[in-house]
């Protein structure tokens, strides 16, 4: 394992990937395309992935794509 050399941090808002992830359900057959489900994953990101993209900013590692 290498030290991090880059983030790539792709910047779209919530209802986007809300909207998008409902729309997917609809062909994918996946049980874990509910609404409940969507937010607990936004918690999980919010909760455990933020600060680590925050940590790699402090060290200018971060490139952000707006989506």
């Amino acid at each position: 394992v290498c030290p991090c050399l880059c983030v790539i941090n792709f910047d779209v808002s919530e209802e986007v990937m809300r909207k998008r992830l409902l729309k997917r359900a609809e062909t994918s057959n996946r049980v874990d395309d509910n609404e409940e489900t969507i937010v607990k994953r936004f918690r999980t990101f919010n909760e455990l992935t933020k600060p680590v993209i925050e940590h790699y900013k402090k060290e200018n590692k971060v490139i952000t794509v707006s989506l």
